[in-house]
């Protein structure tokens, strides 16, 4: 899965974008996995931009990065993706679908 990210610190301290790059998948049957960020995977022919997340300094204050990263979920079934902070407190979700 190709994600791309504009991530905007809104906060007064550097933002680590670290935790963007890897995530826990949960199928809709409960089965739950670590995924991590695909090395050398291309997101570009998807029409995303080429930047890898992790490549860019972490936004400061006030800034923001755009970037994309790939993630390898399973593909036969619905599921969502959840990211977390280094605290295992969850920021956000994707959801995903089944590749048939």
């Amino acid at each position: 899965m190709c994600l791309e990210f504009k991530v905007e610190n809104t906060g007064t301290a550097e933002f680590d974008t670290a935790p963007l790059a890897q995530a826990r998948w949960t199928g809709k049957d409960g089965e739950t996995k670590k995924v991590d960020q695909e090395i050398g995977g291309d997101c570009e022919g998807l029409g995303l931009v080429k930047e890898n997340l992790l490549s860019d300094a972490d936004p400061r204050a006030g800034e923001y990065l755009r970037g994309t990263t790939l993630l390898m979920v399973p593909d036969g079934q619905p599921g969502a993706l959840e990211f977390a902070d280094s605290l295992e407190r969850a920021l956000f979700k994707v959801g995903t679908t089944a590749n048939r």
